[in-house]
């Protein structure tokens, strides 16, 4: 009896928990018999409460460690990303977007001063102007969007 109390005390958890989470230290020549979950589905408890709160930290650290190494690989596999990324590839995106529309900005210009008979020199300012005042408007309606978002995203994988 001795030796069983002395077991307990120095097994690791991993060691004195079996693949039903129930802890089984017998002798090799008995088989122990299963041991029985309470109707709760809690687990029984185990004799020292100190290996026990033990045995859970160390659960607590693990499970812990798992969910970071799980974050890790999903930001390496792509899966996440990280803020500040997103906004850099964000700002990238937007600024080939601009480049884009001032070259039709241009084509605009040209093709409003043959219709209309103005210079392309005015046709460009007034096109200009009315982007410019659309973009300010529109960076403020945006800057107040992303003030009521959070900073992250909680995960809701099934």
């Amino acid at each position: 009896m001795i030796a069983m109390a002395e077991l307990r005390k120095t097994l690791d958890p991993a060691q004195r928990f079996g693949a039903n989470g129930v802890a089984s230290i017998a002798p090799a020549h008995q088989p122990s018999p299963p041991a029985a979950v309470p109707a709760t589905g809690q687990m029984p408890t185990l004799i020292n409460p100190a290996v026990d709160e033990l045995a859970a930290e160390r659960l607590k650290q693990q499970r812990l460690k798992t969910a970071r190494e799980q974050r890790e690989e999903d930001l390496s596999v792509g899966r996440y990303l990280l803020a500040d990324d997103a906004r850099r590839e964000t700002s990238r995106a937007v600024t080939e977007a601009f480049k884009v529309m001032d070259q039709a900005i241009q084509e605009m210009a040209k093709t409003m001063a043959a219709d209309f008979g103005v210079s392309q020199r005015d046709a460009l300012l007034a096109l200009h102007r009315v982007m410019r005042d659309t973009r300010a408007k529109q960076a403020a309606a945006f800057r107040d969007i992303a003030a009521t978002l959070p900073e992250t995203v909680e995960d809701v994988r099934p």
